[in-house]
């Protein structure tokens, strides 16, 4: 692989990572990859953003669904872009799974805003965003469909590059059964 000689492996108990040393000096097309627990994670970030790393240029993996804010899901709808056609979003599904349920599939791998595989752009919205894999430049116009919502400000719509768009004062709230 032609980037073989720049990639390094650092592991706790043999060559253990001088994080410092690794990340001061930036360059514009530099990024830093990170994964193992969050302590760790946070001090590579910590470690880059005192030397000038834009947040778009740092990524991290979690092995697991860290702990966070206990979130509160609200109703809300998407609109197909292709069609036109109106998905109600329940507080018990998820974007993927009301999609689903209507025939739209969306690729998935973890389930829980880990992985990036389910994000896609959105045309409008006040999007909720619960995932850990996007930035925040990339949160102005991506969203994670499996984990992030439609949020309370805006609970009737969210719109998806190629799958929905919608405007809030074009549409009634969805009836929900009981």
């Amino acid at each position: 692989m032609p980037w073989r000689d720049r990639v390094h492996f650092h592991f706790s108990d043999e060559n253990r990572l001088d994080i410092a040393t690794v990340l001061n000096a930036y360059e514009t097309s530099d990024h830093v990859y990170t994964c193992g627990p969050a302590g760790f994670m946070d001090a590579v970030f910590d470690a880059a953003q005192k030397f000038g790393w834009p947040t778009d240029a740092m990524h991290r993996e979690y092995f697991s669904v860290p702990e966070d804010d206990d979130w509160v899901n609200h109703r809300f709808e998407v609109e197909l872009a292709s069609s036109g056609k109106i998905i109600p979003i329940s507080t018990d599904k998820s974007i993927t799974e009301a999609l689903a349920d209507v025939g739209v599939a969306i690729d998935t791998k973890c389930s829980d805003g880990l992985c990036g595989a389910c994000s896609t752009r959105y045309l409008k919205g006040d999007i909720e965003h619960r995932d850990y894999v996007l930035s925040t430049a990339q949160k102005a116009d991506q969203i994670i469909l499996c984990c992030s919502r439609g949020a309370k400000r805006w609970p009737y719509c969210a719109g998806f590059v190629n799958h929905v768009t919608c405007s809030p004062t074009h549409h009634q709230p969805p009836k929900f059964a009981r």
